[in-house]
């Protein structure tokens, strides 16, 4: 028998039992036995049948998936997040859409229209544009993690670091090792929007407290810019003599570009000048000289982001916003290089 063809009305005549029973057997619902459920089940197995996803829907009035929204699934935050946000989903029964937006306000607006029309009972928006997208899915459950936004959905959770107090760290352990000019890398993270990201204005507010002043910013043009771009601008900022003596990296992959730039320069990191990244991924650690950065516990934010998200599915109130702890990890480029 076609598996399209086949129907709980074969199932219950094939298995002497009623539509009804077929039905609960199939759903988890009512009372049975043992025995009927293995007789149900093997039927259904061996007539090769497939529940109609579309019915259950109707039926359930939810679809059990979630949209997952980020800008590159390639970038070993945004992938990690990805991961963990989906592993805890998938353990309480739901599948995830995953979309990558390349960081674009288009491709992001067209992917929320995409997964609103498949029904989808949630969106986790992490990292990405800072566009409205948002703010156009009316009451269905949103989580947000590094999506910046100006007007938050109806039923939303935040969850990740805090971002301004992190800068503020990453600032505060170069001026502890002696950085008196400490630049700011605003490379691949949206174009020049990022002077006004809390980032940025943690940089801003621990210079503020040392008494420093702030440095020319080093940037790129390019829009989800990385480490190429931030080579680039680094090459061209000590071409123009600069007195930089640390830099401030949003994240590894600028800190490592940053860090191509200065062994290329011939300017010893660590020494002349100290560099931190952020997100302490892996290749923080296995470069040389190996790049201080920051741990923002990432499993522990994907979780809750799954976490937040089933907690208003079953109906509870959003969790408002969750602040996941960092530490601040000390390697050669802040320690100096015979660390």
């Amino acid at each position: 028998m076609a598996r399209s063809s086949v129907s709980i009305y074969d199932i219950a005549r094939i298995a002497g039992v009623s539509t009804a029973t077929v039905s609960n057997v199939l759903n988890g619902k009512g009372r049975f036995s043992q025995a009927t459920k293995e007789l149900v089940e093997s039927v259904a197995a061996e007539q090769g049948y497939v529940a109609s996803y579309a019915a259950k829907v109707l039926r359930e009035d939810r679809s059990r998936t979630v949209g997952i929204l980020t800008p590159d699934v390639s970038n070993e935050f945004f992938s990690a997040m990805v991961l963990g946000a989906e592993a805890t989903l998938n353990d309480a029964g739901y599948s995830s859409f995953i979309c990558n937006t390349g960081n674009r306000q288009d491709r992001a607006a067209a992917s929320v229209r995409s997964l609103m029309e498949k029904s989808v009972d949630g969106l986790v928006f992490i990292g990405g544009s800072r566009g409205a997208e948002p703010a156009v899915v009316g009451d269905l459950p949103c989580v947000l993690s590094d999506y910046e936004t100006q007007t938050l959905p109806a039923r939303c959770a935040v969850v990740g670091n805090d971002l301004r107090g992190m800068t503020r760290s990453q600032a505060a352990v170069l001026a502890r090792r002696g950085c008196e000019h400490i630049a700011y890398v605003g490379v691949g993270t949206g174009g020049r929007r990022w002077k006004t990201s809390p980032r940025y204005l943690g940089y801003l507010d621990a210079l503020d407290v040392l008494g420093l002043e702030p440095m020319a910013a080093l940037e790129s043009p390019i829009e989800g810019a990385s480490r190429d771009e931030a080579k680039a601008a680094v090459v061209e900022a000590f071409a123009r003599n600069s007195s930089v003596d640390g830099l401030v990296a949003p994240g590894d992959r600028i800190a490592l570009g940053c860090l191509d730039a200065l062994l290329e320069l011939g300017v010893e990191p660590g020494g002349d000048v100290r560099l931190i990244g952020c997100d302490d991924s892996v290749y923080s650690r296995i470069v040389t000289p190996a790049i201080s950065s920051v741990d923002r516990h990432v499993p522990e934010i994907a979780a809750q982001c799954g976490r937040a998200m089933l907690a208003m599915l079953a109906g509870e109130e959003p969790v408002g916003q969750v602040l996941v702890p960092y530490d601040v990890v000390e390697r050669e480029t802040t320690l100096g290089p015979s660390a």
